[in-house]
């Protein structure tokens, strides 16, 4: 019997060609994607990941055959405790995929060129590019104007400290009322428009960078 890697290359060939099949960047996108979909499946907080990736990236690069034999064997150690049987799931996944060749080869044929994302997703709208700038420049000022110290009527200068003893920053009420109306001008945008995409399903949702 062949490999299941051999098997999963021929139904590769058999769904895009040997071209797509050889695309090693596009590869990789798709390897990522479904990493991130896993992790999602059973409730990995999703803030982890950059740190992750800041960590491995600032590292010297590894062997690519060593670090293939670390996917497999941390794939498996992370299967155990989720009750999954990850060659299981596998035989499952390909025999589903050689049943969907024509919906995957649509959904390949509308993929953006030369994207990492599986969909085309449209620019955020001008109003909604407005009202960020604004959030950020509402931001800076705030920063700006904040100070660890306030002179009191009589002169001296005096500062705020929490229960901890940590002191706080004091920022002017026009200031952080501008900051406060900008995030609910930027919530309002949001919700009105941002990024539209669509998904294989035809579902519509929306991006907000």
């Amino acid at each position: 019997m062949q490999s299941f890697q051999n098997r999963v290359q021929k139904w590769m060939n058999a769904c895009f060609g040997e071209a797509v099949s050889a695309d090693k960047l596009e590869r990789g996108d798709r390897y990522l994607e479904e990493t991130f979909e896993l992790l999602q499946s059973v409730g990995y907080p999703r803030e982890r990941i950059r740190a992750l990736e800041d960590y491995v990236y600032s590292r010297p690069v590894g062997d690519p055959p060593q670090e293939a034999g670390g996917v497999m064997v941390t794939l498996a150690a992370f299967c155990e405790p989720h009750d999954l049987d990850m060659h299981v799931a596998g035989e499952n996944e390909l025999v589903s995929c050689w049943g969907k060749i024509e919906k995957i080869r649509a959904k390949q044929a509308t993929k953006p060129h030369g994207s990492a994302l599986p969909i085309a997703v449209s620019p955020p709208p001008q109003s909604h590019v407005a009202a960020l700038d604004r959030v950020i420049e509402a931001a800076r000022e705030v920063i700006a104007s904040a100070s660890d110290t306030y002179k009191k009527r009589n002169g001296h200068l005096a500062s705020f400290e929490d229960d901890s003893g940590e002191k706080c920053w004091i920022v002017p009420f026009d200031a952080f009322e501008g900051l406060r109306s900008a995030v609910a001008a930027l919530a309002a945008t949001a919700t009105e428009d941002g990024a539209s995409i669509v998904d294989e399903n035809g579902n519509t949702g929306w991006v907000i960078p």
